[in-house]
Parts: C-alpha cells; structure tokens; sequence
C-alpha cells in the first residue's frame, strides 16, 4: 500500500487571517467615521439652507397680510410748519407695537401649522468631495420645524441732503 502524505498547515497562516481581519475593520471604521463627519457638515449647510428658505416663507407670508390694509400715513406722521418744512416726524408706537405682535403672531402660527418636510441629498455629497456632490441616489432627510420668534423694530433718520 501506498502511504499518503500530508503536510500540516502552518499557524502562522491564521495569526495573519486574525490580523488581516482587524485591519479591515478598522479601515471600515475609519472610512465610516470619515463619510459621517463630513455628512454632517452636508446635513447642516443643506438643512439651514432649507430653514432658511421655509422662514422667509412664512414671514413674507404673515407680514404681507398683515401689512396689505396700512399705509405710511399709519405709521408716521409728519408735522410740518406754515410754509410747509417739516418741523418733525414722529411715529405711532402703538399702531407699530400692535403690527409687531399681530406679525409674529402669525408667523409662529405659520410655522407652527408646518408639517415635516423632507429634503433629497445625493449620497456623493456624503464623501466630502465636491466631485461627487451631485452623484448617486438621494437620500431623504426630514426637517421638523421649531423654534420661537421674536421681532424688533429699529430706526433710522436721515436728514434731506441739498
């Protein structure tokens, strides 16, 4: 009969399999860490851009409706001497105190009658390349709107120039 021989196999072969392992995870930690850093820089730009966008919204919204019914006349008044020169001009605090609350009265009734609103990124922006930044499917993100509004009023007068 014929023997059969067999080499053993050698352990070295697993301690470097065990190593290789290890070092692949930790690449994919780290490419991990690097998408979600820079994704995040993505997120915030985008998602404040969209805040933005949707704030201005809804105060063109609110103070268009509120201010379509005032004229200048309501606000300012104008007090001029015999021969016509203004001698002063003076405003109604009143009627401005009432628009500014009836204003941000309606613009935080606005947003806060807005539902989620879901923006697209392309997942190439995720790398952090501006190559990639338009590439690749969209992934939806949701903004949920909150916050408080407050509003102040600020003057300026200048005298005629000649």
């Amino acid at each position: 009969m014929d023997k059969i021989y067999s080499r053993r196999r050698l352990t070295i072969f697993k301690v470097h399999k065990k190593v290789l392992v290890l070092i692949i995870l930790a690449l994919a930690i780290l490419v991990l860490y690097h998408v979600l850093a820079s994704a995040d820089e993505v997120f915030d730009s985008i998602c404040s851009s969209k805040a933005n966008s949707i704030a201005v919204d809804t105060i063109a919204a609110a103070s268009t409706g509120v201010l379509s019914n005032i004229t200048y006349g309501d606000l300012v008044m104008v007090d001029k001497d015999a021969s016509g020169n203004i001698i002063m001009v003076s405003t109604n605090t009143i009627t401005i105190n009432n628009l500014r609350g009836e204003i941000v009265g309606n613009v935080q009734k606005g947003l806060n009658d807005l539902d989620k609103t879901s923006i697209n990124i392309p997942a190439g922006s995720l790398l952090g390349n501006r190559v990639f930044a338009g590439f690749g499917p969209n992934i939806p993100i949701k903004i949920v709107p909150f916050g408080n509004v407050d509003a102040n009023f600020r003057s300026e007068f200048e005298a005629a120039r000649c």
